[in-house]
């Protein structure tokens, strides 16, 4: 995770999350963005990155997570040929490094979509980021699927 310089009082998150065959795993979407993206603080833009060869499941995904959950923030994102297979997980590269530049947000986390991130996660990163800082040492997580 990356953060700006800018206040955090009222912290706002660029999440870019690649999802390959979205609906493969809908429990793990659902869970994901439920209890863990959304459980964080302030504002957050998530971008999910799906692979070309899913790209008819863009509108079943749409649906099924953005409509029903009136998630406004959600954007989904179909990426070309170039990115697939597991250069999948580079497809948000020139996303985020454009969203960095314009320093919109304070946070920058990517994640592949089963990945689950809760706002105890951040709070906890948060806590100890500080204190390690001055060994210079960056507090970091553990994650399995």
């Amino acid at each position: 995770m990356v953060n700006s310089q800018l206040s955090t009082e009222h912290p706002r998150f660029y999440i870019a999350v690649t999802a390959h065959n979205p609906l493969g795993r809908p429990e793990a979407i659902q869970e994901c963005l439920q209890l863990g993206w959304l459980s964080l603080p302030g504002l957050k833009d998530i971008y999910y990155f799906v692979d070309k060869a899913h790209e008819h499941d863009v509108i079943q995904f749409s649906e099924r997570y953005l409509q029903e959950n009136d998630w406004s923030n959600v954007h989904v994102m179909v990426c070309d040929e170039r990115w697939d297979g597991w250069l999948l997980t580079w497809a948000h590269k020139p996303h985020m490094r454009s969203a960095i530049l314009s320093s919109k947000y304070d946070y920058y986390i990517y994640a592949e979509n089963d990945i689950k991130f809760t706002g105890q996660n951040f709070d906890y990163w948060e806590k100890h980021r500080h204190a390690l800082r001055k060994q210079n040492l960056e507090p970091t997580f553990a994650t399995y699927e």
